[in-house]
């Protein structure tokens, strides 16, 4: 529970980008404010069998989004932009957490609104082929958490396709994001509502 609630953490996907990622920058701004289906693969370190799951996604302005997971079991992830809730109804359980500075160092599209902090620590390079954009993030020290970030998104009008990226420990993840549509957002979407019940365990 607890690494799929710091691998959905993960895609802060509706953030502001340092300047100079164009392509990055357009995509996340057409992005806010629809829905997309999404596949989400993840692979430990050590395994070539990946754990695969699928939902949808509501981006709202940055960094807010609504992560509703179908398969292989239902799962809500909500993010406000400062606090996160997970719930799972089949362990009826809510997990809340406030992300501290130090979390979201750890999170690569928080590091990408900081354009001082990546520049500093990613070498950037953007290319374009077959209709994709992709944007190659390389962190200059070993120390980094998040390693070979890569952002493909389309050239034609800018909407997120892929993410993938390996983390220090060597684990892969990978999301794909298909058939956008217009979202439908109300005051509740990027807050939770635990339902009566539940356990509540805060982070």
């Amino acid at each position: 529970m607890k690494s799929f609630f710091i691998l959905s953490l993960v895609l802060t996907a509706s953030v502001s980008f340092a300047a100079g990622n164009a392509a990055i920058e357009r995509s996340l701004e057409v992005t806010a404010g629809q829905q997309a289906d999404f596949v989400q693969k993840f692979t430990p370190k050590g395994f070539t069998r990946e754990r695969v799951e699928k939902g949808s996604v509501v981006f709202g302005e940055a960094p807010r989004m609504r992560w509703s997971y179908t398969a292989p079991e239902e799962k809500v992830f909500v993010f406000d932009g400062s606090t996160s809730w997970l719930y799972a109804p089949a362990d009826r359980q809510v997990m809340i957490a406030r992300l501290s500075e130090e979390d979201r160092k750890g999170l690569p599209f928080v590091i990408l609104s900081n354009a001082d902090a990546l520049r500093a620590s990613y070498e950037v390079k953007e290319s374009t082929a077959n209709g994709v954009v992709t944007t190659r993030l390389t962190p200059k020290t070993t120390s980094a958490l998040v390693r070979d970030l890569v952002v493909m998104t389309n050239a034609r009008d800018g909407r997120l396709r892929r993410i993938e990226y390996s983390d220090r420990q060597g684990n892969r993840t990978v999301f794909e994001f298909a058939n956008y549509r217009k979202a439908s957002i109300g005051a509740s979407t990027f807050r939770f509502d635990p339902p009566p019940g539940v356990e509540i365990v805060r982070q």
